[in-house]
């Protein structure tokens, strides 16, 4: 039902759709948009049905994290690959660039845990040994 029809009753893939994109954008617009009515017919359609809605966002939420679980192998595989291959790009790049990296590194693992729950400290050291700037000049 397009906006401004009136009357017309809305069908079960039109409340589905409106449903199933609420819990995957959780904005009452999309979900509009989705099943093609109103905003008001939306907002309505989603407060009556919470439940369905909070159901269908858990499963996928599930789906989601069976599908990165699933992939978990490859992508340690893919980080392996790049880290190993990064002190012979750091050693070719500018101080802004091996900058930025560390930055990104110690970001991303600094204080946080790997994929098996163990934390993870990343040492940062400069050219040979820790402290020597040389390697920027």
């Amino acid at each position: 039902m397009a906006k401004g029809e009136r009357g017309k009753r809305i069908n079960i893939e039109q409340k589905a759709a409106v449903i199933a994109e609420y819990a995957n954008s959780g904005t009452i617009t999309d979900a509009a948009k989705a099943g093609g009515v109103s905003w008001e017919t939306a907002r309505k359609l989603i407060n009556n049905n919470m439940d369905v809605a909070e159901a269908v966002k858990k499963t996928a939420e599930e789906r989601m994290k069976e599908f990165a679980d699933s992939r978990l192998d490859k992508v340690q595989a893919a980080i392996d690959v790049v880290l190993d291959d990064l002190p012979d790009k750091l050693q070719k790049s500018n101080a802004l660039q091996s900058a930025t990296v560390l930055g990104i590194l110690m970001d991303k693992f600094g204080g946080q845990k790997d994929f098996n729950g163990n934390a993870v400290q990343v040492n940062v050291t400069f050219g040979n040994k820790s402290g020597d700037m040389d390697a920027f000049k």
